[in-house]
């Protein structure tokens, strides 16, 4: 859904879809002006749909144990299987989340921060960065690009990450290239060699 013109109060009725069809994977609000605002609706409707989730094979746990207790009790059907759902992962499913060009600024990158740090979240790819010369380019500094970083330190599921056009990030200090350094390997690929390519050029 790119350039939607998405934002916060719109937000809110796309949650309430992602909640109804949980098992969406793919996310691309990219252009839009979700601001800080609409990602603070998104993180917290992806950890209700965990806690949805939970609930879910909670009762399908019940379901299952009260089942291989009639079978028991059943002379016809004394090994029959349970014949319960197949949900077995509490997790939120989105692996793919687009929010480029969306005048994101500090409080929206401390939201996603806090998600990527979240025990159920599986996000793989996770897309901040802006068009040139966009209206709504993403407002993300030294600081930001940290908290991004140190939360990186405790999330097992992410692999790409992009901060395509974030100027800012080297422009007060070489704080954040500093900590993306201690979370990931330089002489890696992907969003190291990014962002040693950025970190040149503000040298």
């Amino acid at each position: 859904m790119p350039s939607q013109r998405i934002g916060p109060g719109t937000t809110t009725a796309l949650c309430k879809v992602l909640l109804e069809v949980p098992t969406i994977r793919l996310l691309d609000l990219h252009e839009n002006v979700l601001r800080d605002r609409g990602v603070s609706t998104l993180v917290d409707t992806f950890i209700t749909i965990s806690e949805n989730n939970k609930r879910a094979i909670a009762k399908q746990e019940v379901r299952n144990t009260l089942e291989r207790m009639e079978n028991l009790y059943s002379q016809d059907d004394i090994l029959s299987p349970t014949s319960s759902g197949s949900l077995t992962d509490h997790k939120c499913n989105i692996t793919f989340l687009n929010l480029g060009s969306n005048d994101i600024g500090r409080k929206g990158i401390e939201y996603l921060s806090e998600w990527l740090t979240h025990e159920s979240c599986q996000l793989k790819t996770l897309i901040l960065g802006s068009e040139k010369n966009g209206l709504y380019g993403n407002k993300i500094d030294s600081e930001c690009a940290s908290l991004l970083a140190v939360s990186l330190r405790r999330n097992q599921s992410l692999t790409a990450l992009d901060l395509n056009r974030c100027e800012d990030i080297g422009k007060k200090d070489q704080k954040a290239f500093i900590d993306f350094a201690n979370t990931f390997d330089l002489s890696g690929k992907g969003i190291s060699a990014y962002i040693d390519e950025q970190k040149e050029q503000h040298e």
